[in-house]
């Protein structure tokens, strides 16, 4: 019996056993999973079904409104959000040596040989989490001076690629840049470009930072960009990384287009989501928890949009002909989000995912998935219960 047969199977043995306990035939059940959450098992969707609770809520005093729920949301950093990268072994800082060159990890050869940028954004989150490491992790005093002086360095590049709004909207406000053209055939947008991928991996490492750099200020600043989403029918700002859809969804585009067109991508959007509850957990009192309550109810009510019955889901809503390259990535960010705000249809669409894409993904990335999903269910039920005895 192949995995995938095996895991249709434990899925409709969980399903009767449901039942039985319920008192309902499977049919029913299936009936009433349909009546709450507005999808049936198997079946993708075109449209969104509004979550139960989901009311227009004002980012700002000032701002736009966008539907949100109030979830309870998970007060630690959700499972496996946080990547643990050291220096390759053998690495020494060498703060004399080129940026390029002294990093523990240089950018992808794209943006030597296509992009020609000396400034990749994932990668700048990567390095600062290998440098703050190893910084805390030695005790030669020497060693970690040169580290810090790199971890300097590497801030003030990430500055030299952002552009700043001193007197924004929402107090001061920073984008990072990308300063060449995109062009995946299907899509163009010409440097430079902002995106709420790029400004959430700048937050992250904003955050790794402030343990031994001044980075809160910075943080905020790139958290504000979402603040001011492009709102659909309207003229759009002259940046954008969020946008509100026709019917007030909020969504952090990761690839902003410049006559304003909303490509949805699935993956650029969730991070963003996590990224800002990591920050709405350093700064509780800043109100970030909007944004990530607002764009998790977003993908609460698209989420079963993304799915293709028996093959790896959509990369983007608005990307037809694009599959997800990464069908594992979204399988755990859903199951993240389920752990993140207890909506069921997270973990229940997971599901759907990983039944749909089995075959596609290899052993050791799907037994990670699965290893995912059981700490986000598990920490998630322990979270509940203790609410529910408090």
């Amino acid at each position: 019996m192949s995995l995938g047969s095996a895991a249709t199977n434990i899925s409709r043995h969980m399903l009767a056993k449901t039942a039985e306990r319920l008192g309902l035939t499977r049919q029913d059940l299936r009936r009433r999973r349909f009546q709450l959450t507005g999808w049936q098992p198997g079946v993708s969707q075109r449209h969104p079904v509004q979550p139960t609770g989901a009311a227009p809520v004002l980012l700002t005093p000032t701002g736009a409104d966008v539907l949100s729920c109030p979830y309870r949301l998970y007060p630690e950093l959700v499972t496996g959000h946080t990547p643990v990268f050291w220096p390759p072994e053998g690495w020494k800082p060498r703060p004399d040596k080129p940026l390029e060159e002294a990093l523990p990890f240089d950018w992808d050869e794209i943006y030597h040989t296509r992009y020609q940028q000396p400034f990749q954004p994932v990668v700048v989150w990567r390095n600062t989490i290998a440098l703050c490491n190893f910084i805390e992790g030695r005790l030669e005093s020497h060693a970690r001076a040169r580290a810090l002086t790199l971890l300097q360095a590497l801030l003030d590049l990430m500055k030299d690629y952002s552009v700043f709004e001193p007197d924004g909207a929402h107090g001061p406000t920073a984008w990072i840049e990308n300063r060449f053209e995109y062009n995946n055939k299907e899509v163009v947008i010409p440097g430079p470009w902002v995106s709420g991928l790029t400004n959430a991996f700048a937050i992250l490492a904003c955050l790794r930072m402030r343990a031994h750099l001044d980075t809160t200020d910075l943080a905020r600043a790139y958290a504000n960009a979402y603040l001011s989403p492009h709102i659909a029918g309207q003229k759009r700002p002259a940046r954008w990384i969020s946008a509100r859809d026709k019917r007030g969804y909020l969504w952090f585009e990761e690839y902003p287009t410049r006559r304003g067109r909303m490509l949805h991508v699935k993956n650029g959007h969730i991070f963003a989501v996590l990224a800002l509850h990591e920050l709405s957990l350093a700064l509780p009192d800043a109100g970030y928890d909007r944004l990530v309550r607002a764009g998790a109810t977003t993908m609460e009510a698209y989420a079963p949009c993304y799915r293709r019955q028996g093959q790896s889901s959509l990369y983007a809503l608005n990307w037809y002909t694009k599959p997800d390259y990464l069908p594992n990535r979204a399988m755990r960010q859903l199951f993240q989000l389920y752990e993140l705000t207890g909506a069921a249809v997270f973990k229940v669409q997971g599901d759907f995912f990983v039944l749909d894409a089995y075959p596609k993904v290899t052993r050791d990335l799907m037994v990670t998935v699965h290893i995912n999903r059981r700490e986000a269910i598990a920490r998630r039920s322990q979270m509940d219960h203790a609410v529910q005895d408090a």
